[in-house]
């Protein structure tokens, strides 16, 4: 499962929870989060799954951006902690590593940052809605 960073044009009419199940390229788009607005239309995030296959393509996606972002670090300071509470942290830092359905959204990229690249592509022409 990948993370994938796309706008959805706003002359689509189409709300992007409609995009659950469909297909874009080899990846099923599992579920979707709104980012936010540009001038060209809705930036939004994607979990994807590759399924190595062909199937009839979405046509509305435009500019995607696939992040692979699998793990997370998580660094040792906790361990030889003697707080509970620290030693809960610890614990669910260490099983929630890696990226799953149930907590996709936590590898979602910040929303400024996220923004901010879609927007410096658009002032650079790469963006051609």
């Amino acid at each position: 499962m990948d993370i994938m960073y796309a706008v959805l044009p706003h002359g689509k009419n189409m709300p992007i929870t409609d995009l659950h199940g469909l297909y874009y390229q080899q990846y099923q788009i599992v579920k979707t989060k709104f980012i936010g607005d540009v001038s060209e239309g809705t930036v939004f995030a994607a979990l994807i799954n590759n399924t190595n296959g062909h199937f009839a393509n979405v046509d509305v996606i435009q500019h995607p951006i696939i992040a692979r972002k699998f793990t997370r670090r998580c660094t040792k300071a906790f361990e030889n902690c003697a707080s509970e509470n620290a030693k809960r942290k610890h614990f669910r830092k260490q099983n929630n590593l890696v990226l799953t359905e149930k907590n996709w959204k936590q590898f979602v990229g910040k929303r400024n940052t996220i923004l901010a690249n879609f927007k410096t592509l658009s002032l650079f022409g790469k963006l051609h809605c």
